[in-house]
């Protein structure tokens, strides 16, 4: 059986799929893809039909990360269909769990309970710099290894 995860933020350009590609690319690596998989989507729909944000892509690139990716806005069949959804930040983690059924509360969850340099909110790199990319890119990739070992650990 495939764990599905989703990952949340608000306009789903920037954290959300960087996330994701991150998560996809350790999975694959780990020999993992056919265990596994990951998604994103915001919960706006500002973006909704577009690519990632280019410093999204370019931060990626740069550490040889693929990304083929789709503005999504999140639905509750979305919610539904997953088995673990981690939102970015608090005010998305809210807006998850306000359309999300009583059941599907459980598995949602803020990004960094499983980041080793502790919990928090994801900070949205948009109107920040390159640099602001480069630091939301590292807290994923630590963040994304955590979620992989616990989803193996689950699954023995």
């Amino acid at each position: 059986m495939k764990t599905k995860v989703m990952f949340v933020c608000l306009g789903n350009i920037c954290r959300s799929p960087m996330a994701e590609a991150v998560f996809n690319h350790l999975a694959a690596e780990k020999g993992m893809s056919d265990s596994v998989k990951a998604s994103s989507s915001g919960t706006a729909g500002y973006h909704e039909g577009g690519n990632a944000d280019h410093r999204t892509i370019k931060t990626l690139r740069s550490h040889g990360v693929p990304i083929n990716h789709t503005a999504h806005k999140i639905t509750k069949a979305d919610i539904a269909g997953y088995d673990l959804i981690f939102a970015m930040d608090s005010e998305n983690l809210y807006n998850v769990e306000r359309i999300a059924s009583d059941a599907d509360r459980k598995k949602i969850m803020r990004f960094r309970k499983f980041d080793p340099k502790g919990e928090g909110d994801v900070p949205d790199p948009y109107y920040g710099s390159e640099t602001d990319f480069e630091i939301v890119y590292e807290m994923c990739l630590r963040t994304c290894e955590k979620i992989i070992g616990h989803i193996m650990k689950d699954n023995e």
